[in-house]
Formats: C-alpha cells, sequence, structure tokens
C-alpha cells in the first residue's frame, strides 16, 4: 500500500490536493495504484491523488467515519474485495472538493470484483463519468460489469453525473444487491440518472428512494434495459426525464415492480411516471401518482410494445400534456393485463383521461375502477383508437369527464369488449354520456350496466356514430341527453345490436335512431321521459319480441322512417297480449322496484315470457333463463321467476309432427344430434318475426296432393317471418313437394336468404315452392358451400339486393334442375346470381326476372357454372345481360335458348373477359343487343343461332370487333344446311319460334306438321349431344344432329285424368279456368276472395269455366279447396 502518514508536505501541492477544510492531523494521502488493508477513521480523511485499484486477490476494507476525498478526477477500480462497512451514526463518504476539482473525481469501478463485495451504510457524492461514450461515461458514482455481484446497503448516491447513462450507478452484466439506500439528485445526459441496469440478472432493489434525478434521455430515476430486476417498496419522487419514464424506464426487460411509490415524477415526452418499451415488467401494489408529462403522452404509465401484469395498482392524479393521464398503451403488443387496478383523478388534456389505448393493441383489465378522471378532448375514462381490441372485465367507470365525446369510454376505429362492467355518472360536452362509438368501432357490452350518466348532445349512455356495438343483458337507465336518445343514439350509418337489455328510466328520450340500423330483440324500452324511441331513416331497423312503453316518434311524422308495421297492434303473442307484427308487446313492463335498482319484471309484467327462445342462457346477474325451464325467457335484461308454459311450439324440434298446423311463437331449432320428420298436410306457421334453425336432419317429403307448407299469415304478420337456415349435419336433410312463402331476411337479424340459408351442407329439394321470399342477398336462397340439389321446383315473386332468388358464393357446387324461376327481382341477378360458384343449371326456365343493374335472369361473376338447355325469356336488366351477365373465368352455356330479353348492352347476353364457352344456343329476337362483347377475345361462340335482335347480333364495347373472337359474326361461311354463317357456324336467321298450349319457343319443323324447317334444326355442333327432350310441337325426340336452342318436355299425347287435385282456398269462391288443347297441358288460374273449404266434382271440358259456391261441403281435415276432375269423352 502507497501512502505517507506524515502531513510533513509542501503547502502548495496540499492546497492543490483539497480545501484547508478537508485536511486534518490525522489525514491519510493516497498515491495512484494498488492498494488494500484497512482504511479506520483514524486515518480519515483519505485523500485519494490518483488513480487506485483494489487488484484480483486483494482487499480493501473501510470502517465507519472514514471519509475519502478525491483530488482529482480520480478513480477506485476494484477488481478484488471491497468492504465498506459505515454505520447508521457515522457513514462512510465518497467525495471531492468541487471547488478545487470541478471535474469531480470518476467513481468507483468494480470490474470483476469479487462477488462478496459490498457497501454499507456510505455516501457517495460529487462523482462524474465524462465519456467518450464507453465504459467511463456511465455510472457516475458505481459502474459494476464483468459479472460482479455486490451488495449496496443504507447508503446514499448524490450529485453524481454520467455523461451517458447511469448517473447514480451503472449497473451491465452483473448483479446490484440495493437495500434501504437513497440517489438524489444525480443525472444523466442520457438514460438513466440515478440507476442504470443493462443485462443484469436477478439484481434486487429494495426500500431505496430515487429523488430529483435528471436525466437528459429516458429514465430519470431509473432505466432498465434487457435485464430482470426486483423493485420493491422503493419511491421513485419527482426525477425528470427529457424523453420517457420520468420515475423509471423498462426497455426490453422483465422486471417486478412490487409495493412501489412513484410520485411527482416528469417525462417530458411520455411516461411522467413509469414507461416501458418492449418489456413485460410485473407490477404489484405499487402507487404511482402526481406524475405527469409536459409533451406528450401517459401522465402515469407508457407503454410501447409492453405488456405489464399490474396487481392492485394506483394510478392517481396523474397528468398528460396529450394523451393518456393515467395509463397509455401503444402498438399491437401492447397487450397488458392490469387486475384490481384504480385508475382515479387524472387529467389529459387530449384524449383518454384514465385510460388510451392503441394500434391493435388487446390488453385485459379485469376488476378495475376507472373513477374521476377529466379529459380535455375525448374519453373522460377509456379512449380506444386503431383497431384497439381491450377486454374490460368486471370493471367500474364512475364519475369521469370529457370536454368532448364520451364522459366514461370514447371508442374509435376499436374493437373492446365490456362484462360485467358497470359505467355510472359519467358526462360528456358532446355526445355519449357513458360511452361513444364512432369510425367503424365496433364493440361489445356483455352484462353491463351503464347509469345515471348524462351528455349535452345526444346518447346520455351510448353513443354510435358510423359504429357497431352488441349489448346483450345490459342495463341501459336513468341516463339523460340534451338533445336526445338519453338511453341509445344511433347516427351515421351505425348498427346496434341490442339483446335482452332493459333501456328504462332515461330522460328526453330512451332510442334514437337516425340513418342507422338498430336490430333490438327481448329488450325492453320503457319508463322515458319523452318518446320511447325515434326514427330518422331507419326503415332498416328492427325491434322484435321486446316491449315498449310510450310514444314512438318520427322525422317529418312519417312512419316510413321506422321499421315498417312497428307498433301497429295486428296480433297477440304466445301469452296472449296485444302486439305487433314482431311481437313486441305496447305496454308498461312493470318493474318490481325501480326505486331500490330492481329493473327485473314484477309479478304479471307483460315482459314475462314475452321474448324469443334462444341462446343466450344466463341473465344480466348470471341467473339462468328461461325461469322456468321449458318456457319462453322474459325480454329485459333481468330473468323474471313467474314464466309460464305456452302450447305453442318454439325451441328445439325434434321427432315427428304433423299432419296438423304447427304454430310457431318464437325461433325454433333441430340441434345437431336430432331428426325432425314432417308429415304429409303438416303446415309450420310461424308468428312473427321467428325462424328455423335446422343444424340436424330435416325429413319433409309431401305428396302431390299433401303438400308440407312453411308459412306465416300475412294479415297478423305483415312483417313475415324468417325462413330456415340449414348448417351442420342439414345437409342429409330432404324435402319434397314442400311450398315456403312469405319469408324474409331483409332485417338486420338476417340478410341472407330470405326462404333457405344454407351454409356448407348439401340437402335435396325436389317438386317443391318458394314464392314471396325476399333479403339483401339471395331473396329466396343464399348458399355458400355444399352441394345442394334442387330439381323441379318453382321459384316466384322473390327479391333481394344480389340474386333475386338464388345468391350463390364460392366453394358452392349448386344443381338447378328442371326448375322455373318467374318474377325474381335483384340490383344484379334478377333470379340467380353466382360468384366463384360451380355446378350446373340444366332443363330450366327463366321468364320475367328483372335486375336493376345486370344479369336480369343469371349474373355470373367468376363462376364456372354449366347453363345447358334452359329457355330464358322475357327478362331485363337496366344495365347489361338482360337473359345472361357474364363475367370472368369460363362459363359454358350450351343449348340455350335467349329470346325477348331486354338491357341496354347485351340484352341476350352480356360477356365480360373470361374464355366462356359459348354453344349450341338461340339468341334471338332480344330488345337489344344479340350478345355484348367486353375484352372477351378468347372466349369460344360457335354453333349459336343469333338473329333479329333490336341492335344488333353480334356487338362490341367502342365498336371495337377486337372485343370478340376475331371474325365472329361476320357471314364469310356455309354451315352444314347450306345457310350462311361466320367461322364459327353462328347463324343470324330467324329460327321461327313456335309456341302453344304446353311449348314455348320449340322450332318450326315441317316433320311435325309446319311449313319448313327453322335454320335452328340441325345446325348444332355435329360432335355435340342433343338434351333429352325435344324442339319439335309433336313432342318427339331431337333426332340425329341436334338442334340449336332449349329443348323442351316431350309430352307425347294428351295428358293423364287429374285426380285430387288441391288448391290453397283463400276466397267466398274459387273461379278454375281451364284450357285443354289436345297434345297440350291444362292450365289454371285462380281468383280467390276469403277464406274456406269445399269440396266438389267438376266436369271438365275445353275452355269451360266453373264457380264453386261457398255453400258446398267442408273438406273435413284440410284448409284446402279440394277439387276432383274427370275428363269427358
Amino acid at each position: 500500500m502507497l501512502w505517507d502518514r506524515t502531513w510533513r508536505i509542501v503547502l502548495a501541492a496540499l492546497l492543490g490536493a483539497c480545501s484547508a477544510s478537508v485536511l486534518r492531523a490525522d489525514t491519510t494521502f493516497v498515491a495512484a495504484g494498488n492498494i488494500e488493508g484497512h482504511w479506520a477513521a483514524l486515518g480519515s480523511p483519505y485523500v485519494v491523488q490518483g488513480n487506485v485499484t483494489v487488484a484480483t486477490g486483494d482487499s480493501l476494507t473501510i470502517a465507519p467515519g472514514v471519509r475519502v476525498y478525491f483530488a482529482g478526477a480520480y478513480s477506485l477500480l476494484v477488481s478484488g474485495y471491497l468492504g465498506v462497512e459505515g454505520a447508521a451514526e457515522d457513514s462512510v463518504v465518497f467525495t471531492t472538493d468541487t471547488l478545487t476539482n470541478p471535474a469531480k473525481w470518476r467513481g468507483i469501478n468494480m470490474p470483476n470484483a469479487d462477488d462478496s463485495s459490498f457497501i454499507r451504510y456510505a455516501a457517495i457524492e460529487f462523482a462524474y463519468a465524462p465519456g467518450p461514450l464507453s465504459a467511463d461515461s456511465s455510472g457516475g458514482a458505481l459502474y459494476v460489469s464483468g459479472g460482479t455481484t455486490v451488495r449496496v446497503e443504507h447508503c446514499s448516491f448524490r450529485y453524481n453525473r454520467a455523461e451517458l447513462a447511469g448517473g447514480g450507478i451503472y449497473v451491465t452484466g452483473s448483479t446490484l444487491r440495493l437495500d434501504s439506500c437513497d440517489l438524489s439528485f444525480n443525472s444523466s445526459r442520457a438514460e438513466g440518472a440515478g440507476l442504470f441496469l443493462h443485462n443484469s440478472v436477478a439484481s434486487d432493489v429494495r426500500h431505496t428512494r430515487f429523488y430529483k434525478n435528471r436525466a437528459t434521455g429516458s429514465g430519470g430515476g431509473v432505466y432498465v434495459r434487457g435485464s430482470t430486476p426486483v423493485f420493491a417498496h422503493c419511491t421513485m419522487d419527482s426525477n425528470f426525464a427529457n424523453v420517457n419514464g420520468g420515475g423509471i424506464m423498462f426497455k426490453n426487460s422483465q422486471a417486478r415492480l412490487d409495493s412501489s411509490i412513484l410520485t411527482n415524477n416528469q417525462g417530458r415526452g411520455h411516461g411522467g411516471g413509469l414507461a416501458c418499451e418492449g418489456s413485460t415488467p410485473q407490477i404489484y401494489d405499487c402507487i404511482l401518482a402526481d406524475n405527469y408529462t409536459s409533451n406528450f403522452d401517459g401522465g402515469g404509465v407508457y407503454l410501447w410494445e409492453s405488456s405489464p401484469h399490474m396487481v392492485r395498482c394506483q394510478v392517481l392524479r396523474n397528468r398528460s400534456a396529450d394523451d393518456g393521464g393515467g395509463i397509455h398503451s401503444y402498438r399491437e403488443t401492447s397487450n397488458g393485463l392490469f387486475e384490481f387496478c384504480e385508475v382515479r383523478g387524472n387529467t389529459a388534456q387530449g384524449e383518454g383521461a384514465g385510460i388510451w389505448v392503441t394500434l391493435d393493441g388487446a390488453p385485459t383489465f379485469n376488476s378495475c375502477t376507472v373513477v374521476g378522471n377529466t379529459a380535455g378532448l375525448y374519453g373522460g375514462g377509456v379512449f380506444l383508437r386503431n383497431n384497439a381490441h381491450p377486454a374490460f372485465n368486471g370493471c367500474d367507470f364512475d364519475s369521469n369527464n370529457s370536454l368532448g365525446n364520451g364522459g366514461g369510454l370514447s371508442i374509435r376505429q376499436s374493437q373492446p369488449t365490456l362484462t360485467n362492467c358497470r359505467i355510472r355518472a359519467n358526462h360528456a360536452t358532446a355526445d355519449g354520456g357513458a360511452v361513444h362509438l364512432w369510425e367503424a368501432a365496433d364493440a361489445q357490452f356483455l352484462a353491463c350496466e351503464m347509469s345515471g350518466n348524462s351528455a349535452d348532445s345526444t346518447g346520455g349512455g351510448v353513443s354510435a356514430n358510423q359504429s357497431t356495438l352488441r349489448a346483450e343483458n345490459c342495463l341501459i337507465v336513468k341516463n339523460g341527453a340534451l338533445l336526445g336518445g338519453s338511453g341509445v343514439a344511433a347516427a351515421n350509418s351505425s348498427h346496434i345490436d341490442v339483446v335482452h337489455s332493459t333501456i328504462a328510466g332515461n330522460t328526453n328520450g330512451g332510442v334514437r335512431v337516425e340513418s342507422s340500423v338498430v336490430d333490438m330483440e327481448n329488450s325492453i324500452i320503457a319508463l322515458s321521459q319523452g318518446s320511447a324511441a325515434y326514427f330518422s331513416a331507419a326503415e332498416d331497423s328492427r325491434i322484435a319480441y321486446s316491449v315498449i312503453s310510450g310514444p314512438l316518434e318520427y322525422a317529418g311524422n312519417n312512419p316510413a322512417e321506422a321499421p315498417e308495421f312497428l307498433g301497429q297492434v295486428v296480433t297477440v303473442n304466445a301469452n296472449g297480449d296485444l302486439c305487433d307484427t314482431y311481437f313486441n308487446v305496447l305496454g308498461e313492463p312493470q318493474f318490481a322496484d325501480t326505486a331500490l335498482g330492481d329493473w327485473s319484471p314484477g309479478s304479471g309484467s307483460v315482459a314475462i315470457g314475452a321474448g324469443n327462445w334462444n341462446t343466450v342462457a344466463v341473465d344480466h346477474y348470471g341467473n339462468a333463463r328461461p325461469v322456468p325451464t321449458g318456457t319462453l325467457p322474459d325480454a329485459g335484461a333481468i330473468e323474471g321467476t313467474a314464466g309460464a308454459a305456452t302450447p305453442f311450439a318454439f325451441g328445439p324440434l325434434s321427432g315427428t309432427l304433423g299432419p296438423d298446423t304447427v304454430k310457431i311463437v318464437a325461433d325454433a331449432v333441430v340441434e345437431a344430434t336430432d331428426n325432425l320428420t314432417l308429415l304429409p298436410g303438416t303446415v309450420m306457421l310461424f308468428c312473427g318475426p321467428s325462424g328455423l334453425d335446422i343444424q340436424g336432419i330435416l325429413t319433409a317429403q309431401g305428396t302431390a296432393v299433401d303438400s308440407i307448407e312453411f308459412t306465416t299469415l300475412t294479415a297478423t304478420n305483415p312483417g313475415r317471418w324468417r325462413g330456415l337456415t340449414l348448417s351442420g349435419n342439414a345437409g342429409a336433410s330432404v324435402c319434397d313437394f314442400v311450398k315456403i312463402s312469405e319469408a324474409r331476411a331483409l332485417t338486420t337479424d338476417r340478410i341472407h336468404g330470405g326462404a333457405l340459408n344454407l351454409n356448407q351442407v348439401s340437402p335435396q329439394f325436389s317438386r317443391s315452392t318458394i314464392k314471396g321470399a325476399g333479403a339483401l342477398r339471395g331473396g329466396a336462397v343464399y348458399c355458400v358451400g355444399g352441394s345442394p340439389i334442387f330439381s323441379d321446383c318453382v321459384f316466384r315473386e322473390c327479391s333481394a339486393d344480389s340474386g333475386g332468388i338464388f345468391d350463390v358464393q364460392s366453394g358452392t357446387n349448386l344443381t338447378l334442375s328442371g326448375c322455373d324461376f318467374s318474377f325474381g327481382s335483384a340490383t344484379a341477378g334478377g333470379a340467380v346470381l353466382a360468384f366463384g360458384a360451380s355446378g350446373i343449371i340444366e332443363n330450366c326456365r327463366f321468364h320475367e326476372n328483372s335486375a336493376a343493374a345486370a344479369g336480369g335472369a343469371i349474373h355470373l361473376d367468376s363462376s364456372p357454372l354449366i347453363l345447358r338447355n334452359n329457355l330464358i325469356y322475357g327478362n331485363s336488366a337496366g344495365s347489361a345481360g338482360g337473359g345472361l351477365f357474364i363475367s370472368g373465368i369460363t362459363t359454358t352455356a350450351e343449348f340455350n335458348t335467349l329470346a325477348g330479353n331486354s338491357a341496354v348492352d347485351g340484352a341476350g347476353m352480356y360477356m365480360r373477359f373470361g374464355s366462356s364457352q359459348i354453344k349450341n344456343n338461340i339468341i334471338s329476337a332480344n330488345h337489344g343487343d344479340g350478345i355484348f362483347f367486353f375484352v372477351a377475345p378468347t372466349s369460344v361462340v360457335k354453333f349459336n343461332c343469333v338473329a333479329q335482335n333490336d341492335s344488333g347480333n353480334f356487338v362490341f364495347f367502342a365498336n371495337s370487333p377486337a372485343q370478340a373472337p376475331v371474325g365472329v359474326g361476320a357471314l364469310d361461311s356455309l354451315n352444314a344446311n347450306g345457310d350462311p354463317c361466320d367461322r364459327y357456324r353462328n347463324i343470324q336467321i330467324d329460327p321461327q319460334f313456335v309456341s302453344g298450349t304446353g311449348y314455348d319457343f320449340y322450332l318450326e319443323q315441317m316433320a311435325a306438321g309446319g311449313i319448313e324447317d327453322s335454320p335452328s334444326v340441325n345446325a348444332a355442333d355435329t360432335l355435340a349431344t342433343a338434351p333429352v327432350g325435344t324442339t319439335r310441337v309433336d313432342f318427339l325426340a331431337d333426332a340425329g344432329v341436334a338442334d340449336q336452342g332449349y329443348h323442351g318436355p316431350q309430352l307425347g299425347g294428351p295428358p293423364a285424368a287429374i285426380d285430387d287435385l288441391t288448391l290453397k282456398a283463400t276466397a267466398d269462391s274459387l273461379r278454375l279456368t281451364w284450357s285443354y288443347d289436345g297434345m297440350g297441358l291444362f292450365t289454371v288460374k285462380t281468383d280467390s276472395l276469403q277464406d274456406g273449404n269445399f269440396m266438389t266434382i267438376l266436369a271438365v271440358t275445353t275452355d269451360t269455366t266453373v264457380t264453386v259456391p261457398l255453400a258446398l261441403p267442408l273438406h273435413p281435415t284440410k284448409g284446402f279447396f279440394h277439387v276432383t276432375v274427370e275428363h269427358l269423352p
């Protein structure tokens, strides 16, 4: 050891080394070099006059009361053992005189020090790590590296500075045991003014205070990078970071922060109290209070791609200059878990005073409280944006305020789920006292309560703007809004689903719907001051199986602004209570005790048993519904205790039903493991907006005289029923001689397939009729996936936006055989619209269908369907493809007749893109173009008759023949019949159609008694096989070279006598007009005026009209006219 115990030295040297106040008689001067031994108080102060080292294998111990002065920019390097043992009342001090040594000293450096080293009861001050950017620039007072483990207890680190990181302490690749210390007034030019941990394993910091440390970068008190430390019972107070994390910053770390307090810290950028980047800290029982940011976000907590687990933490009175006063969670990997936390009294000048989540983040909040926060813009309690999808479970949002929208929560472009949450007494100066959804938000609220909230605009409880919400089992009560919709307000194309919820006791209107859709079922709107509901441009909304108390109001006093028939009493529900077509009961719900907050239906309430059967198995409080089992559930959020059984059908159906009428009063289901068989003559009569969900197997096999019917009574149910949905095991279902009528899927609960919605199933329907159905897509039938088969069926008078009768989607392999399609209407595909679907349409008739845009009869988009032997006539399209519209991919159309269709372009057929095969067809007498080509030069168009079309036979976009196969339509050849044709054997000669009783658009043929042969006779491809059927009026089969066009039925002689002709009766008289013409068919027309059942025997001759009088005997079992017809000689 190199030192000099005498103080007889040159005075000049003394003055250069330290001030006069340092020097005492027992001063020890320590020269540069290796040091070891024991420094006792008797030798204090120790004046270090150069860099000193405790070498490997050496040791230095320092006793209580020792003061170590560094006379210049010198350091203590410890590679051996260092034991600093001060005392509580007599600590060891490492310092310098900053007046005589303004450059300060260089701190303690412990690379590869002995792991038993410790520093206890010491003060380390005025040290400086100046740089450049290396180890010398970090760890102002203490630098620990090289795998060292050091214990530091009851120490003070103050007024130290690092040019880079760790103004007080810097630890890298080592372990620090820091207990009961104080790090104050330290600073760093970059990170971690108090403490910096880098790649530190198992460091432990306890009972330590970080006070008024200041970082020019991040981590005013502490910066943790790539480390796994534990902080317990620490305090981080009044620290400052010019960037992020005024109190503490975690980066790429898995730290634990336990029972600690972060208060009055400032982050000029993000995270006044705490900031995380790429980290997953565990934060338990901590208080983060009165922290703030002066420029940006996260007054209390800022999370960047970080997922902390915070439990029992208090985030109090923090302030943000921008967003997220309490907690700010940013980016898609910020998926923290927050449990039993309190977020109270925070403020944000921007959004989300309590909590702010954005950019695909999905944190979870369990049993948290968000209370008394105030936002300068939106979201007093919570603000969500940019596809955030957090979950809030059992949370309370209370007494929050926003100076914009969303007093409790403001949800923008995000998808949260709230379950069992309470949102109370919040206020917004704009919309949404409790909750505001906007700009394509999509939220789910399950068993939540929104009560006592207020808004200065609309939506005291909930407001939605261009957004979607599902509220299930919710209580929305006692809210207020100055401009209406105190319970729920929806505007600007919003869509709100309300199921089993109670909207009651709100001031200034219960529900307000403007240019939006509200789909409400099994709910209550009641006890609201003003109207129960207000509608403006809300005709597509749906309210069903609910209780409505109070007037309905409409913009301009026009009921057409609301759902049709809403509020018009036309029938009774399963309880016998008067209701409208949607089974809404108009009356007071008679709550149990609203004064005490009991919103359950009281004894005798019309809400009991007024709901639709569904699978929501519990109520707002988690109690089972319905009560008792086997009954219909109550309307509203809370299930009562006094339900009654009903004799009508609903819910699960199985076994055998019929042959009588089965009245269905709520949604029914054939479950996946069940079979339902309907006997001939069964009528499934749907009341209200009910439907049948078939997941198991349906067997419905009627007969020609005893069909099976699915229908409703439109007089008492003008809103119609909801049709059949087939999925799961329903692909094995078989339906024969079935009639489905007056079904609608135009409301929000179902938009696909008015009569049939087929989802990945392959049922078989034969000899069945679907009539009067409607939907947004697929007026009669919507198919996605599977291989359904329809044969010999009739589809009439159905409508949709796409696919007036059928909408067939990608993945479906459809078969339509021998079917008749008429009076279908849509924007695209008056009868059939197919997108990406395959299969075959054969032997069908399409007539009087219409499309406002394209595909009057059939619209094919990228669908490799085969169209074979179909008659397509009298259809229309407002724009393109009156008969057939083909776009993209390869479609095969052969032996079809397209006649009398109309459109602006392609009255017969419109071809767009792709390489379709168009062969052996007749396209004639259409009101517009025969075939219109738009970029379809690779198509194959041959052996067709394209003639006598009003605007031309072959027409090209921009009058450019390059749009079509080269030379198509140019008559430069002769076909096998010697008729002029183009190089593809397409002719342009009148096909000479012949029509009569039992046949339409057959061909003139001398062999069948005609004057001459149609040019389409024997004009098809010589290699083609004619369809089964005939083009001849004598009904003989097409033989030899096939004829072009549609081949109709081969009737061959007069029809057989008709026995047991069954016609449905709705008249006081039935007028039957029979026309009989030798080899043709009977045609029947009816004229009905009143319900009745009649039986008679008629003698029928040609053109005989018979009236069946009302006084004739009634048929004993069937609600039909039953007519037996005999042919006279």
